[in-house]
């Protein structure tokens, strides 16, 4: 038998329609547009009975109940359905059944799908002929995919009613559908990679990439934006991207094949390079701002892995979290050793190593004092050569505050009914460098004074500032002395720890008070904020832990720092008699004073005496300063390297911290927006970076090159004051 066109398959129908025949006739027909076309041609003068009408909602149709309705009609009807039925469930006896059963009525049944069903049923039966049955020529055929009642993905039809019902549509050729039945679906999907094959086409990753609960939480959702760097989703973002900018994830990439390896290697992979690969900080970078967010309890493993870089550990630690801060404070008292990199490593310490510029009498002296005070408290160690400074500025008229002004004396410029105080307890002049680069970022202009607190470093003798100010324009906070005295913002296990771990809490103590500052200046709470200290303190006099030889007739107060005088003292030359106290200026401590842990105060050490004067205000016109020279030359005989720096405001002064060392810098005679600052200690070929300071601002980061000469170039430095 030939395949008919619908217009030759309706005709026929018509001729059944007209014919003695009261057994059905089959139309076999697959495609979708065909079998809508006959649909459509036979509804206009037949009532349709639908198959999925007698199916549960996930089960086959009753067929009897379905032979009893076709039984039961009053009109010539069209089936729709029971084919499909039948290549679902297997079933096609109700076939037979029905073609040779007679009713009262023509019965049209439309089958798609069941044509080698009919072909047996036409061998087998040489009355079962065209009469009867007809074959309609189209492309195509629809398939049943059976997908998993697990897989969370959108379908066509949920139980055989539905389906059922989608076929008698004739719209899809791609029926997904969820059911518990048996089916006969063309295919069976089970897991949510194959799902998302269907569902995305082109998807190239593999089955290994994921686990199966990941990959049907992929498949639910396809969100892969905003999750943390080492979660599942993120690592799909980067495996379907065309490109990832990320040096470090591509990194990775190469040498993952699933998430599991991702999760793994995005935290430890560094440790496989070694820290000297021409690449290695470039890749340390960026796997630092890739691991920005990730948090302490996430990284904990990573941590303990990195000891097996033995003393090469810290390169491979980042401050993005507290943990690893610690641990780089830790690494460095360890090995008593600051990197290079350490600004790249911990910004912050980078930040708090800078070296502040004295301005003040004996300034030259007191800035080398707190560079290397802060390198030695970094490195946990005293060396013989600071200690032999210190013990030698502790001997009367050698000590270096006595020609400063006192705290009080500089508080005198501003005035209390206007200008907020605010007290920040133990703060020494040891973070002038920090806290200026923090200036900068909070775009807040600075002044800084620096005085000399009142012996003993006490907050007892030294509070008169605060309690005389005006009640409504003052403010403080004794945290910081706190975390000096006890490490009271550590855990119980970090607060026993030998190193200076606390200076990590320290600045983020100095951050939060310098976030508030700019707060109420924003918001034009205040026009000037003055922030001050009672005292400073001191870690190298814990470090030194060291009893002096007097025997005083009183104990030693304050972790033995000052002590009470007694008529049958001896006066110790390395003390001050002040408010009935023997007051130590080197490192020792008085017996019977109570060992520190952190840091002490009460004595007479630079570091406790010097405090800091800071006013803010909001910045209103940036101060700008440019380098002029991008190339500078020296030699070995009397070309120096020299800078003319130009700023676009007028400023008093100008300093550059350069190599270590910061270098003032002189005003042009003729042009007061001009500035020469030269390095007569530096000759070194090469291209460099420098930190500009003006007044007590931190301005910005210039770059310039030293080009090595023959000869001399010294007439331009004479040029510059003509």
């Amino acid at each position: 038998m030939k395949d008919l066109s619908v217009k030759e398959a309706v005709a026929q129908i018509n001729t059944y329609l007209n014919s003695s025949v009261f057994t059905p006739f089959f139309v076999l027909v697959d495609g979708n547009k065909e079998y809508r076309e006959i649909v459509r041609a036979l509804g206009q003068f037949m009532k349709m009975i639908h198959t999925s009408d007698f199916c549960g909602e996930d089960a086959f149709p009753d067929f009897d109940k379905l032979e009893d309705r076709i039984q039961s009609a009053k009109n010539n009807v069209v089936v729709v359905g029971l084919g499909e039925a039948t290549v679902l469930s297997g079933k096609t006896s109700i076939l037979g059944k029905l073609k040779d059963r007679y009713f009262a009525k023509k019965v049209v049944i439309l089958g798609r799908r069941i044509r080698k069903d009919m072909t047996v049923l036409a061998q087998n039966d040489p009355k079962f002929e065209s009469r009867r049955y007809c074959k309609v020529h189209s492309e195509g055929s629809y398939e049943v995919w059976q997908i998993s009642q697990k897989l969370d993905t959108a379908v066509n039809a949920t139980g055989i009613k539905q389906i059922i019902a989608e076929l008698e549509k004739g719209d899809l050729v791609r029926i997904l559908v969820k059911s518990d039945a048996a089916l006969q679906a063309d295919k069976k999907i089970d897991n949510a990679y194959e799902m998302l094959k269907i569902e995305i086409p082109g998807f190239s990753l593999s089955y290994a990439c994921l686990e199966e609960e990941e990959w049907q939480g992929y498949l639910a959702d396809r969100k892969v934006e905003g999750y943390p760097v080492h979660h599942w989703r993120t690592y799909i973002r980067y495996a379907l991207a065309a490109s990832v900018n990320q040096p470090y994830i591509r990194y990775i990439l190469k040498r993952v094949k699933s998430s599991a390896e991702y999760r793994r290697l995005i935290f430890t992979g560094l440790l496989d390079m070694s820290w000297k690969d021409e690449d290695f900080f470039e890749l340390y970078q960026s796997r630092k701002n890739a691991l920005k967010e990730v948090k302490s309890a996430d990284i904990a493993g990573y941590i303990a892995k990195t000891t097996i870089r033995d003393d090469d550990r810290i390169y491979y630690l980042t401050d993005n979290t507290e943990a690893e801060r610690y641990e780089i404070i830790k690494e460095i008292g360890r090995t008593e050793k600051i990197p290079d990199q350490i600004s790249m490593i911990y910004p912050d310490i980078g930040d708090y190593l800078q070296n502040y510029d004295f301005t003040c009498k004996n300034g030259e002296q007191i800035t080398a004092y707190f560079a290397e005070y802060k390198q030695q408290k970094l490195k946990n160690v005293i060396s013989e050569n600071f200690l032999n400074l210190v013990t030698e500025q502790a001997k009367a008229g050698k000590r270096l505050f006595n020609v400063l002004p006192t705290r009080g004396k500089l508080l005198e410029q501003f005035d209390e009914n206007h200008d907020m105080l605010y007290w920040m307890d133990a703060l020494g002049v040891e973070y002038l460098g920090y806290i200026q680069k923090r200036a900068k970022e909070l775009k807040l202009h600075i002044s800084i004074w620096v005085g000399k607190a009142e012996l003993p470093t006490l907050t007892c003798f030294n509070r008169d500032f605060y309690d005389d100010w005006n009640e409504k324009n003052k403010d403080c906070t004794d945290n910081f002395d706190k975390l000096k005295h006890a490490g009271d913002v550590l855990n119980g296990s970090e607060r026993r720890c030998p190193y200076p771990i606390h200076l990590a809490a320290e600045l983020k103590l100095i951050d939060r008070v310098l976030d508030m500052i700019k707060g109420k200046l924003d918001k034009k709470e205040v026009k000037r904020m003055i922030l001050t200290s009672d005292h400073g303190a001191s870690r190298l006099a814990v470090i030194n832990n060291k009893e002096n030889k007097w025997k005083m007739a009183t104990e030693g107060e304050h972790s033995g720092r000052c002590c009470p005088v007694n008529e049958i003292d001896e006066r110790p030359d390395c003390a001050t008699e002040e408010r009935d106290f023997w007051v130590l200026a080197n490192y020792d401590r008085f017996k019977g004073g109570r060992k520190a842990s952190v840091e002490v105060h009460g004595g007479a050490s630079l570091e406790e005496v010097l405090v800091p004067v800071i006013a803010f205000t909001q910045l209103h016109t940036a101060i700008d300063i440019q380098n002029l020279t991008p190339v500078t030359y020296s030699d070995n005989v009397d070309t120096i390297p020299q800078l003319e720096l130009y700023s676009t405001c007028v400023v008093d002064h100008v300093s550059v911290y350069f190599n270590g060392k910061h270098y003032q810098a002189v005003r042009n005679e003729k042009n007061i927006h001009k500035f020469l600052v030269s390095f007569p200690d530096f000759r070194n070929s090469g291209e460099y970076k420098a930190d500009v300071y003006a007044d007590d601002n931190f301005s910005d980061t210039i770059s310039f090159e030293i080009e090595r000469k023959s000869g001399s170039r010294k007439k331009d430095q004479d040029d510059f004051f003509k």
